[in-house]
């Protein structure tokens, strides 16, 4: 095999150095020749003289290293070394003794001491044996946290020593005296608490030499379980890297895994370790195994994707590595046979996503992507994207307007989806989350990961605090006029809040809204299955009326009402369940992302009905609306807030359910519609919104129709009978 020139450069260098580097070793420290005998220098009175030999522990002949062997008077004090070998170099004609010490007090030397006189020649073999007059004992127990013992269990204490403790933890082990080291106690998946107990010249027995074990073995988490191809690449993760989760150090415990690609596209673990906090972390990350048709680890040259697996927090959260440099360390994190790796800090994130749902919302995040370019932020779910608002600006792609540009992490947001989607937030919390409110309407974020009780989290501008609302939601606070349907934002969302002046909110740690959690949200019904109306469509432009008891006392005891719009569009319903509390009625404006009609224009009349749900009767109802509230002209406005001092039935009213419409219901629908009219027979097509027939179908009197094998979405459906054909907008959720 041919070396390399640079392996052959070092192979000389170093046998040059060690060449060079002898003669002086050996002038420095002397010849060890034990087998010598008695050297008589004749030649040259003026050369000093030689004194070596060896001490031994015991009879046995063992090297005893360490040992002071005094020369006196002034000859000095050497040291013996690892064969336990000592040598002095005295000036001739020198008297006086060599005495052996190590612990003085506790041991006899073989002999004493050695005397000489007037030497003149060099002397060797002048061996000393050594014995303890007596030993000590170290003694303590094992135990966890609560006291309970580590029984029965094999503990190494260092310098290859072990111990088993008995049934009560206990353990002890004999020492020599004048003993200098530690006790450093390790077990499989445990740490010890002190990490070590360091001992100098012992010189008596150590009672309660405790420690306190930590086991932190965890079972593996769900998918960080790997396969075994034995074809491993290494890596090592430092103590003092202190892997973290936006600064939040791991606990002992807790999972690190490095993960690949399969065949299907889907991230599977090639190898993982278990973080103890007081050794460095292992883990054999996996090659794909050759001999098998999957893949089933790393390819060469792919790249690692490490996650971090939190039992604190039971999240899975992924992380960036960096790396130690040095001769033989890989350091791009790709996988590699035998390749080896040091890592030297590991940065965890938060994997955020949050669940956008089809149509209107609120949305925020309570941490910041590495990007804050709205194109980026919003660029996994571009395809579904239909317009992304805050109070001023917007990103509408479908129409290549955008005067949004960035995401501002302490704003709210309001979305609208064509479906269900999440949004990757891949980042950390705000260090300050601080929303600064100013006077009017603002969209707030929730920059928690946690629920959070509204009143806790406004509490400092409470005074100030007109309305808290749902973007396009029902849920409204508005303590003024009795109405407490939300009481827990959620983190994802973003809500409409009005305030009378500027103030500011800031949203605490998790660990003080663990009551938000446990408070149940009110309930509000935001679909109507037993009504003549259909549901309205939600948008993100509502307007707030709140009905008071004493416009209620009129009403049936358990009725709906709705406001509909002058082309007979239902835009908001309410239950009348409780007179004896104030109801919020949420009207839905147009949605003018869109063709079709969804609710109220700006300016436009409302029209109130109540439907008596014990009867099925359906009236036209008169309001009067309180003239002290900010809309009280009975026109819709985006923002409108309105009060009904009073509510009265027509004397027009209309028995049963509306003989000249063909009703529809759920609307939306999962997918089971029910068709109600009063013709005995109906010619059905339903319709996508661009154009084409889905299904059309005959059905005879109140019929149910099974349309959920149709995707979600928005459809029109034309209804024909004998006389008349109707044109109804359903929507599949």
């Amino acid at each position: 095999m041919k070396r390399k020139p640079i392996t052959i450069f070092l192979y000389v260098s170093f046998a040059l150095f060690f060449m060079s580097a002898t003669p002086m070793l050996l002038a420095a420290t002397g010849s060890d020749n034990s087998t010598t005998a008695l050297s008589v220098n004749q030649e040259d009175e003026r050369f000093d003289q030689t004194i070596s030999g060896k001490v031994f522990r015991n009879e046995y002949g063992v090297p005893f290293k360490g040992v002071s062997v005094i020369f006196a008077p002034n000859g000095g004090t050497v040291i013996t070394n690892d064969t336990g070998y000592y040598s002095i170099t005295v000036p001739r004609n020198w008297s006086g003794t060599v005495t052996p010490l190590y612990c003085e007090d506790f041991e006899t030397f073989a002999p004493a001491q050695r005397t000489y006189t007037n030497i003149t020649t060099n002397y060797t073999n002048q061996n000393f044996t050594h014995s303890f007059t007596e030993e000590f004992t170290v003694s303590g127990t094992f135990t966890y946290a609560d006291g309970t013992p580590l029984a029965n269990r094999t503990i190494d204490l260092g310098e290859a020593k072990q111990v088993t403790t008995n049934e009560f933890g206990e353990y002890s082990i004999i020492k020599k005296p004048c003993w200098t080291n530690s006790i450093k106690p390790t077990l499989s998946f445990h740490y010890f608490i002190p990490d070590e107990i360091p001992f100098t010249s012992l010189n008596t027995n150590q009672e309660n030499v405790d420690f306190q074990g930590v086991d932190y073995f965890m079972p593996i988490p769900p998918g960080f379980e790997f396969y075994n191809t034995a074809n491993p690449c290494m890596i090592s993760i430092e103590v003092s890297a202190q892997p973290n989760v936006c600064g939040e150090v791991i606990q002992p415990g807790d999972y690190i895994g490095v993960f690949f690609i399969d065949d299907y596209g889907q991230e599977v673990c090639g190898g993982h370790g278990i973080w103890s906090n007081h050794s460095n972390c292992f883990i054999a990350a996996m090659g794909d195994d050759n001999w098998t048709p999957e893949k089933d680890g790393f390819a060469w040259g792919e790249t690692m994707r490490w996650k971090i697996y939190s039992y604190a927090t039971g999240k899975t959260s992924p992380a960036t590595p960096t790396f130690k440099t040095g001769d033989g360390l890989q350091t791009n994190n790709k996988w590699y046979p035998i390749g080896l790796y040091i890592t030297k800090q590991l940065q965890g994130k938060v994997d955020n996503q949050i669940l956008i749902p089809q149509g209107w919302s609120g949305l925020s995040s309570y941490t910041v992507p590495k990007s804050t370019i709205i194109t980026n932020v919003m660029n996994p779910i571009l395809s579904n994207l239909v317009i992304l608002q805050d109070m001023t600006k917007m990103y509408y792609p479908g129409a290549g307007i955008n005067t949004m540009l960035s995401w501002t992490p302490t704003k709210g947001y309001k979305i609208k989806v064509s479906q269900d989607v999440y949004l990757p937030m891949l980042g950390c919390p705000l260090a300050n989350p601080t929303v600064n409110l100013t006077a009017g309407w603002n969209i707030v974020p929730v920059l928690s990961s946690c629920n959070v009780l509204l009143t806790e989290v406004f509490s400092p501008v409470m005074n100030n605090l007109t309305v808290v609302k749902e973007v396009a939601g029902t849920r409204v606070y508005w303590p003024a006029a009795g109405v407490q349907t939300l009481q827990v934002l959620e983190p994802g969302k973003a809500y409409f809040v009005m305030m009378t002046s500027a103030g500011s909110i800031t949203y605490s740690d998790c660990d003080n809204y663990k009551q938000s959690a446990v408070v149940q949200q009110h309930y509000v019904a935001n679909d109507y299955e037993n009504t003549p109306w259909e549901n309205p469509m939600h948008t993100a432009t509502t307007h707030t009326i709140a009905i008071g008891t004493e416009a209620m006392e009129s009403l049936p005891a358990e009725s709906i009402i709705g406001v509909f719009a002058a082309d007979g569009t239902c835009a908001g319903l309410a239950n009348i369940g409780n007179k004896q509390q104030t109801v919020a009625l949420t009207i839905f404006g147009d949605d003018p992302s869109s063709a079709e009609v969804e609710g109220l224009d700006i300016d436009e009349n409302l029209e109130f009905k109540l439907f008596d749900i014990t009867t099925g009767n359906t009236s036209n109802l008169q309001v009067e609306y309180d003239q002290e509230m900010p809309c009280a002209d009975g026109y819709f406005t985006d923002n409108g807030l309105s009060m009904l001092k009073s509510m009265k039935m027509s004397a027009t009213g209309v028995s049963g359910y509306d003989q000249q419409q063909v009703q529809i219901h759920p609307n939306p629908s999962t997918g089971i519609v029910n068709f109600r009219g009063n013709s005995d027979r109906y010619q059905v097509q339903v319709i996508s919104v661009q154009g084409e027939i889905k299904t059309e179908q005959t059905i005879y009197g109140n019929a149910q129709l099974d349309l959920s094998q149709l995707p979600r979405g928005i459809y029109i459906v034309k209804i024909k009978d004998e006389k008349t054909s109707y044109i109804k907008k359903l929507v599949l959720k």
